[in-house]
């Protein structure tokens, strides 16, 4: 026979009451396991070394039948053992040391047995994959209807009476073990499990998940909407989603470089959200170029297509002659801003674009300041941080973002809100930088 550790609860019913196992015992007694490992409340505990109640039990089992038990008790002092949030991470630590302690072994899990928040705790271990061979055993009572007799808490309950009068001893006895396919809970995981996979915009992992489990086919709405999220992060297109029989906006702003400036805003967002910082510092540098030079064609009428040239990598570089043609006085004040002065050819940069916009806004009295302030900030941080994580393996962390920028990855996203808001004002719909979430809740919501 394989070798099998079983994993439970005692309550009310246990280990027998009118007589009849209770489910520890049951379980024991048809399933045969070499180890029980069993959670005792406060109570049960007082109740344990008070009469010896789970010690006589199944001593008297194992000498009966001759089958060797080896009893682990796992104290818990818990007191409110209606307290679901008790159980749940204190379960999962206990699992993980029986599948350690063995490694081999089936575990059985007894659904039956504790309070009800015990009881689904065991039902959500017994769907945890990470556990590998885990079997979940229900024990049906043996009265029509659910457990009326007196509870072994009563004071007149004789624990010893019960286990030596126990008429499961008798040959005959039925067995009243089951086993639960757990279909409801396992739907429940299901979508816990993909709620955490859209919320953390793991689109594609939660698009298998939802093929696999759910069947569904890629013209279903469900799947239409992930795969327009899965192109939208690669900063793709997808206009066809208009069509889909849903009353939602998915592009709510149609003007360009609008709508793209929107996109990798909210790209940027996603990557803060789950913690992936240095691939959103990596992602900031080109996003505040695009942005820097929206803010001087929008507030200071400046194109710098005017002044630029595109090489065959499209790499963009400043032409001193363009400049020189287009604005003197720019060229003149870029010349003192640069040690040695600007060169030509000069890459298009956070830095140039500095220079740029402080001009500018030094013509205008400075009225646009809090916003350059912004962007040399940025340009700092990504000086400081972006050649880190090009050439490095490490991970960049939120203090360093804090200590470059002076200001937490939160608070430039809500600075870069600010800018795009101020630079097409009137023009902003309400849900622009919500798209994600808003499609996510619809998702959740239609499974």
């Amino acid at each position: 026979m394989d070798s099998r550790v079983l994993f439970t609860c005692v309550g009310s019913t246990d280990p027998v009451r009118s007589l009849r196992d209770g489910a520890m015992l049951h379980i024991i007694r048809h399933y045969r396991p070499e180890k029980v490992y069993i959670v005792l409340s406060k109570e049960m505990k007082q109740l344990n070394e008070k009469d010896h109640r789970f010690d006589i039990a199944l001593d008297k089992f194992s000498k009966d039948y001759n089958h060797p038990l080896e009893k682990i008790y796992i104290d818990t002092d818990i007191e409110d053992v209606s307290d679901f949030d008790a159980f749940g991470e204190l379960f999962d630590l206990h699992m993980k040391r029986i599948r350690e302690d063995n490694p081999d072994a089936e575990i059985l899990i007894n659904l039956s047995s504790g309070t009800p928040q015990m009881k689904v705790s065991m039902c959500l271990l017994a769907q945890e994959p990470k556990f590998g061979r885990v079997r979940a055993v229900q024990v049906k009572t043996p009265e029509e209807s659910s457990n009326k007799s007196l509870a072994n808490t009563h004071k007149t309950y004789s624990a010893y009476e019960e286990i030596e009068l126990n008429e499961d001893n008798e040959d005959g006895a039925p067995n009243r073990c089951t086993e639960p396919q757990l279909m409801q809970v396992r739907k429940a995981l299901i979508l816990k499990q993909i709620a955490a996979l859209i919320n953390s915009y793991h689109y594609e992992q939660e698009r298998l998940l939802i093929t696999d489990y759910y069947g569904m086919d890629s013209d279903s709405k469900i799947l239409k909407i992930i795969d327009h999220l899965i192109a939208r992060q690669k900063l793709k297109k997808d206009r066809g989603i208009s069509k889909l029989a849903i009353d939602f906006n998915f592009y709510p702003v149609e003007e360009e470089p609008f709508c793209g400036l929107i996109d990798y805003y909210m790209l940027l967002n996603n990557l803060k959200k789950i913690g992936r910082l240095s691939e959103f510092m990596l992602r900031l540098n080109p996003y505040i170029i695009r942005l820097q030079q929206e803010f001087l064609a929008r507030k200071f009428g400046f194109d710098l297509t005017r002044i630029t040239y595109t090489r065959a990598n499209d790499e963009d570089k400043l032409s001193k002659e363009k400049l020189n043609a287009t604005n003197p006085e720019l060229l003149e004040f870029l010349d003192q801003y640069y040690r040695g002065g600007l060169k030509d050819n000069t890459n298009i940069s956070m830095n140039l674009l500095n220079g740029m916009l402080k001009f500018f806004d030094n013509l205008n009295g400075q009225k646009y300041k809090k916003y350059i302030d912004f962007f040399n900030s940025c340009e700092e941080a990504n000086k400081n941080l972006r050649n880190k994580v090009a050439h490095t393996l490490s991970e960049i962390s939120e203090a360093e973002i804090r200590q470059y920028a002076k200001m937490s990855s939160d608070k430039i996203l809500k600075e870069i809100q600010k800018i795009i808001s101020f630079i097409y004002k009137g023009t902003l719909p309400p849900n622009a930088f919500t798209i994600y979430d808003d499609l996510n809740r619809i998702i959740i919501d239609s499974i």
